[in-house]
């Protein structure tokens, strides 16, 4: 094995690097676990409502079975990158470590990670803007500006998984400028992100507040809506906020940022199970939300998903305006 006055990281510094490579698998594999039961008992509670409409049934399905799969296809490709390290690449502990600092895995399922890596901030804020261009009566107007946050998220996906994945396909084009070059592209489409979701969020949070003032001792019903709708909001932009961060600060040379490489391996790891589960798990809540028992009070009209199933039967129109989300 090499010295150190030969190779300038420590013993310990490469068991960090290779431990937090197995481990953040280990924490992705656990989580798509929980995501998998959410997933199911969500789609067993959608199919089996009784009210709801095919329209918009089809866009919520579509995008909860497309994060699924999105979130599914990095399940082999992270055990096999796993495998190939410990065991491919695992004579020695310096092998080891340069693999898993460099990521020398097939072009090709490099390529792929690129793309289903980002593609699932596409659908889970797709899946958010939609339902705020309904919340706000789908006028373009009062919901242009999620709309263009959403486009503008749209190209820095499409601009940063074409580069990183350029370096991929030619590795020996890869240089440090480059490198720091990729970090700040990505953070910047990871804030990008996290804006689209938070103001999306709050434009519906905002559309259901104004619309419950109208009638007496309605917002109280809309409490776990709200919830679910922050809570889940929240858990995702914190993480793709935080990974965010991190993307900043590690741009530079491996060595001065090998701590926040060993972090950002964890947290690139739980944010790609939580873009898939966190919308999941809203949509489930939303559900549940909307099959509670009868209440006495006539409620403003708000969207059909998020109505008791005997409310929203007997709801009387506000202004003539229906909202869906």
């Amino acid at each position: 094995m090499s010295s150190t006055t030969d190779f300038p990281f420590s013993v310990e510094q490469q068991e960090l690097v290779i431990s937090a490579d197995y481990n953040a698998t280990l924490v992705f594999i656990f989580l798509f676990g929980i995501y998998t039961g959410v997933f199911g008992a969500t789609i067993y509670i959608y199919i089996s409502r009784e009210s709801r409409t095919f329209s918009n049934g089809r866009v919520v399905m579509g995008c909860m079975i497309a994060l699924y799969a999105t979130t599914a296809v990095n399940v082999p490709i992270n055990w096999f990158y796993t495998s190939f390290l410990l065991c491919t690449k695992g004579g020695t502990r310096v092998e080891m470590f340069i693999e898993s600092a460099t990521e020398q895995i097939p072009k090709g399922l490099a390529v792929l990670t690129d793309i289903t890596g980002v593609f699932s901030f596409i659908l889970a804020d797709g899946l958010m803007v939609w339902r705020c261009f309904y919340a706000c009566g789908r006028s373009l107007r009062r919901s242009l500006f999620p709309l263009c946050l959403f486009m503008g998220e749209t190209v820095l996906v499409i601009s940063s998984t074409t580069y990183k994945s350029l370096l991929d396909v030619n590795p020996e084009s890869d240089t440090v400028k480059r490198d720091r070059i990729e970090d700040r592209l990505n953070a910047s489409m990871l804030l990008s992100v996290a804006l689209t979701s938070l103001v999306a969020t709050f434009m519906i949070c905002r559309q259901i507040y104004t619309l419950t003032t109208r009638v007496s001792g309605s917002r109280k019903r809309y409490r776990s809506v709200l919830d679910a709708l922050v809570q889940s909001s929240g858990i995702y932009s914190f993480f793709i906020l935080f990974l965010a961060i991190v993307e900043f600060a590690e741009a530079g040379v491996f060595e001065s940022t090998l701590k926040l490489n060993i972090v950002s391996e964890y947290i690139e790891s739980i944010t790609l199970a939580v873009t898939g589960l966190a919308p999941t798990v809203m949509i489930a809540r939303l559900f549940l939300s909307s099959t509670k028992d009868d209440f006495d009070m006539p409620s403003a009209n708000l969207p059909s998903d998020l109505l008791p199933r005997q409310v929203a039967s007997t709801l009387s129109v506000v202004d003539n305006q229906r909202v869906d989300v």
